[in-house]
């Protein structure tokens, strides 16, 4: 009796460590964590990147084997500390389950084994710009309170340069307003760091990486008093900015549609353009690629974006038919005001 229950122990056993594996969260000094890459020739998830780690061996303790899968792997030598989560995920047609640890560096010089091909130090946030390992994948996913918490400091650090991006883009804005249109209001702004904090959670699912992928960090605004305003605004963005993306609400309304009209441009700068446009070289560096958002609506687009538009379409609450009904009433009628100025 004794003996079949140390085989059947024995079996379980190995059966658990058999579909166990363990990943180690390994932290440098800047709060950065170590991702490496699997070759490009490798029959399960080649270019893919993972932290350090593997399946554990019979009798071996989940400790045990980070610390030697690191090495294996990486040649550090880890001290794990505590258990992040753990993750169900398929490969080879197993079901496994990983185990992700925090471990602590405490020597050696990072020498890769042959099962990878590179490697790289990056904040949670910046793992979205990778192709992760299924298993690290679903993990890096389900990390929500952290993972935004550590989305929200980075954008604090990032934010510094969109500031610099919005004013750049105010005063390009305002001189190029200046003579021609000089009742034009231009506004900018970098997005709030609350403003950010509450978007990321609103598009989670859309948003691996929102920092570099989100298009209005940097935005600003241009209200003139009539469409053919709007029109010649955009033909100096168009001139002088390399265009991402153009959107022209009224066209995307439809014929028997009233509503939110402005002409949207998804912007990036041109080098050879900056010294017209009066941006120095320092703050040209400082923007570098990134991406910014310039509306332009006449005073009429504005008042309705501005009044009814985050009302009616941005509200929790289920609006009844006739509040629905009187709202695209006012639309059409702000609508008509913008054309009597037309012919005015």
């Amino acid at each position: 009796m004794n003996l079949l229950f140390s085989l059947e122990y024995l079996m379980n056993e190995e059966h658990k460590s058999g579909n166990k594996a363990v990943g180690a969260f390994i932290q440098d000094n800047d709060g950065n964590f170590l991702l490496i890459q699997r070759p490009d020739d490798c029959s399960y998830c080649p270019k893919q990147w993972e932290v350090p780690g593997g399946k554990m061996d019979p009798g071996e303790t989940p400790e045990q084997a980070v610390v030697r899968e690191v090495k294996e792997e990486t040649g550090l030598t880890v001290k794990p500390k505590n258990v992040i989560c753990e993750v169900e995920f398929e490969a080879k047609g197993k079901k496994l389950i990983m185990q992700y640890w925090i471990a602590e560096m405490v020597g050696g010089d990072i020498r890769l084994s042959q099962e990878h091909q590179a490697c790289q130090w990056l904040s949670i946030s910046d793992f979205g710009t990778k192709e992760l390992t299924p298993a690290l994948d679903g993990m890096w996913k389900q990390l929500t309170p952290p993972r935004h918490k550590q989305l929200v400091l980075d954008y604090k650090k990032e934010r510094p340069n969109f500031v610099v991006y919005a004013e750049a883009l105010e005063r390009t804005l305002k001189k190029a307003c200046k003579y021609s249109l000089p009742e034009a209001l231009v506004q900018s702004r970098a997005k709030e760091v609350p403003s950010f904090a509450e978007k990321i959670v609103r598009k989670w699912d859309k948003y691996n990486d929102p920092i570099h992928q989100m298009t209005d960090l940097c935005g600003a605004r241009i209200i003139v008093q009539t469409i053919e305003q709007v029109k010649a605004v955009g033909e100096f963005i168009e001139a002088n900015f390399f265009i991402c993306e153009k959107e022209n609400k009224e066209v995307l309304l439809g014929k028997d549609k009233f509503g939110y009209r402005d002409l949207h441009y998804i912007i990036q700068l041109k080098k050879d353009r900056a010294g017209f446009l009066g941006i120095e070289e320092a703050k040209l560096q400082t923007i570098g690629d990134r991406k910014a958002e310039i509306q332009v609506r006449t005073w009429v687009q504005h008042a309705w974006a501005d009044t009814l538009h985050d009302r009616m379409y941005k509200n929790k609450l289920k609006l009844s038919t006739e509040v629905v009904r009187t709202g695209n009433l006012l639309a059409a009628l702000m609508e008509e005001g913008d054309r009597d100025f037309i012919g005015s």
